[in-house]
Formats: C-alpha cells, structure tokens, sequence
C-alpha cells in the first residue's frame, strides 16, 4: 500500500507542475489578423487553484497515512479522485480554443481535437443575448464560445473586416428578476469555490484536533455544508444590492404607468447592457443599474464612494432623491448619458 501512496503523491504533484506551468500568463492583443479565443485567465486560473485545494488535501492525508495515523483510507482516495477530476477540469478548460492567423482558423475541442478552415468558409456568426458567439461554417456549427472566453471582440471584428455576417439570435427579453437569477448564480459560485479553500485550511485541522475519528461521509456532509454556508453569506451580502433594484424598477413602474416586462418585450431588449435614448440598462459584477429616461426629472452629482465604487444622485420625477451605484467607469457612463439631455 505504501507504493501506492508514493506513486499517488508523485502523480499529484506532477499534475500541479504541470498545470501551473501551462497555464503561464495570458497575452492579450488588439489584433485583428493574430489572436487566440480561449477560455479566461481567471477562470483557468480558479480551476488551477481548485487543482491545487484537492492536491494539498491528498499529500495531506498521504502523509498522514505515511506517519502511521489511522483514519479512514477512503477519505485518501476521495481526496486522489477528486485531484484527477479537477485536473481534468482544468484541461477542459484549457484546450478548447479557436487560434485565427490571418486567413488560417484551427479550432481545437475541448477534447484537443483539431479542425482546419479558411476564413471564406465561415457563414456567418451568431451572438447570443448572454453575449456567447457560435460560428457556422458549411451550414453546421463550427464552433461555440461562451462570454467567458477571451478575444471574443476580435472574433467579431474579424468577421465584420470580412464581410461574414454577424447577427444576434433571437433570444429570451429580460424581466425585474433576471438580475436577481444573476446573484443567486454569483453566490452558489463564489460558495463553491470559497468553500473549498476553506476545507483546505480547515479539515487538516479539525482532524487533527478531533484525533482523526472522522468517516468519509462525516467529511463529504462537511465540504457541502461549508460550501452552503458560504452561498448563503455571499447571498444575503448581494441582496440589498438586487432588492434595491427591484425596488428602483418598481418605483418606475408606478410613477410611469407602464410593465417593466412588457417594455423590454415590445423593444426586445434581451441583454442586461442595453442603452439608448430613452433606457440606461448596465451590469458589471455585481452592481445593477436600470433607469428610465423620464424617471429622471434632475442630475445632482456622481461622487466616488470606494476606490472601486462610485455613486450618482438624482432626482426623479416625483421630487425624491435616488442614488444608484455601481464601478466608477459604469457611473461616468450615466452621468454622461443623464447630462446627453439636459
């Protein structure tokens, strides 16, 4: 049993040097002939270090065992399989990509299998309302990205320089609870992952402490109950944010005498970053902004708040003063779009 222990030890952190060292730095560009759609930095970045959680865990219990702890020996195989099963979470999340050399485009999958075409043979381009892009080529789906993806605006302009027609696809119109969909998503994400550094921190020593007298499925109900408790924090966190945006549009609503849902319908607003004349719709993060053009009666100011975070004040049409926030960038955009038609 101890050669298995060893070989699993060397396999662990080989598969960590490795990926650590494949992921390097991403290379952002400008560029319109040259780029490489791929899946995010960050978010190849968080699958690494989600890797790297599991791989801990397992030299952990590795060595524990080498020491002559007693413990249940399924938590050690748990700990293994699961280390296998994020490193392939990693690949997944690094092989598929869509390298463009001027007129040359290989597609790799997720399953690092290439695929070679010229730029003439794409048909056209299809942009989703949650902004992921499928590209068509001899009347079959070539290839699909989601928003996560880097140099997807490369990609667009790409097409457009050559004249490939990029379209959007029908979609879903946004509601006053789209957002609220949103959050509960951040949340569950954010739990997944922050629980899971926290059992790398925590579990080495609450068995140790707790002399070890642990089962497998003593730690699989604590790993999800971490994980839940975390969701639930980051979700009661963000949501004064997405009940004071409920509240901003049904104030609207009632001072306008119109059905949110309905507008976006009869515009066939479909995204949640949408302006025009008469709407100001903007997400980023977790901040939300939703205004109408005559809600607002006068602009008073934009002040920052943090040094991510700024804060613009108005007043609207039945005299009351509103202050929505949101990043500093998202603020000067409205200040600028409230000022458009003063």
């Amino acid at each position: 049993m101890e050669n298995v222990v060893f070989a699993i030890i060397a396999i662990s952190i080989f598969l960590l040097v490795f990926a650590w060292i494949s992921t390097g730095k991403e290379k952002s560009t400008r560029s319109v002939q040259k780029f490489t759609v791929r899946f995010s930095h960050n978010y190849r970045k968080l699958a690494l270090w989600v890797l790297s959680g599991f791989v801990c865990f397992t030299l952990f219990f590795s060595l524990f065992y080498l020491f002559g702890v007693e413990f249940d020996i399924e938590i050690l195989t748990m700990m293994a399989v699961l280390s296998v099963a994020s490193f392939l979470l990693w690949t997944v999340s690094s092989t598929k990509q869509l390298k463009v050399n001027h007129d040359t485009i290989t597609y790799r999958s997720m399953f690092g299998l290439p695929r070679k075409m010229s730029a003439k043979q794409i048909d056209r381009v299809a942009i989703e309302s949650d902004e992921s892009l499928t590209i068509y080529a001899k009347g079959k789906i070539f290839a699909n990205f989601g928003k996560e993806y880097s140099h997807l605006s490369n990609l667009q302009q790409y097409c457009e320089k050559r004249d490939i027609p990029v379209q959007e696809q029908d979609s879903y119109p946004i509601t006053k609870w789209t957002y609220l969909k949103k959050v509960v998503m951040i949340a569950a994400v954010i739990g997944v992952c922050v629980g899971i550094f926290i059992n790398i921190i925590v579990v080495p020593i609450y068995l140790i402490h707790g002399g070890f007298e642990v089962s497998l499925l003593e730690l699989i109900i604590y790993f999800v109950g971490v994980g839940v408790g975390v969701a639930a924090i980051v979700l009661v966190a963000l949501l004064p944010g997405a009940v004071r945006v409920l509240c901003l549009v049904a104030a609207q609503e009632k001072a306008l005498a119109f059905s949110f849902c309905e507008e976006m319908q009869s515009l066939g607003i479909c995204k949640l970053d949408y302006e025009s004349s008469d709407w100001f719709i903007a997400l980023e993060n977790s901040s939300f902004v939703v205004l109408r053009r005559d809600f607002v009666a006068e602009f008073k100011n934009r002040k920052s708040i943090t040094a991510h975070a700024a804060q613009v004040t108005f007043i609207d049409s039945a005299g009351k003063n509103r202050k929505v926030r949101g990043t500093h960038d998202r603020m000067i955009e409205l200040e600028e779009w409230l000022l458009s038609d003063s």
